[in-house]
């Protein structure tokens, strides 16, 4: 049976999960999509870079031992082409030598397995705040405050009922009102 891509519930963030082993890719999309990740599965080389070509995401989820090769010659690929995706390299090749090579082509962290699935969560949160992908789990806005945990929205305090629809759509509004605020250097009345 296919690997059907996990879908969060008001999901604000999109993950490319390369990994060939389907059942853990199934466990890793379910794990991801209860932190409020969305993920699209590829199982190869090829897959990935059709996706990646396609699609922007916040994140991709990289194994190294795909059954067309090295995740690190895609890895290598997109740094070329200036792509700075964040990416967090998950494979059982632990060594140090082959952390450092994955770290070299460009990976933002690199984790062996076993592994712990919270772990790698937290760090794929980490490396999106990084980058300015992720800022925190709570943002505020005048009179506003938006939780990315709960995917809820509070008004003077309040709590506001939202729809599926509403809540990815605040999540979007909130990290697009940080980023540009960010990129300006300015202060603002929102906060993050």
């Amino acid at each position: 049976m296919p690997y059907k891509p996990s879908i969060a519930v008001g999901a604000v963030m999109r993950i490319l999960l390369i990994e060939d082993d389907l059942p853990l890719a199934t466990a890793l999309g379910q794990c991801l999509a209860d932190a409020s990740m969305a993920t699209d599965h590829a199982s190869t080389l090829e897959e990935a870079a059709l996706l990646l070509s396609t699609n922007t995401y916040a994140a991709v989820v990289l194994d190294r031992g795909l059954p067309d090769g090295d995740g690190l010659t895609l890895l290598h690929r997109l740094r070329q082409k200036g792509d700075g995706t964040a990416t967090v390299v998950l494979t059982a090749r632990g060594d140090v030598q082959a952390r450092i090579a994955g770290l070299d082509a460009g990976a933002d962290d690199y984790m062996a397995k076993p592994f712990s699935p919270d772990e790698l969560v937290a760090r794929i949160r980490a490396v999106l705040r990084r980058n300015g992908s992720f800022q925190g789990r709570e943002m505020a806005c005048a009179n506003l405050l938006f939780d990315l945990d709960n995917l809820s929205l509070r008004i003077d305090g309040k709590l506001a009922l939202q729809t599926t629809c509403d809540r990815a759509v605040s999540g979007c509004l909130q990290r697009k009102i940080a980023q540009t605020m960010a990129a300006h250097h300015q202060p603002a009345a929102c906060a993050i």
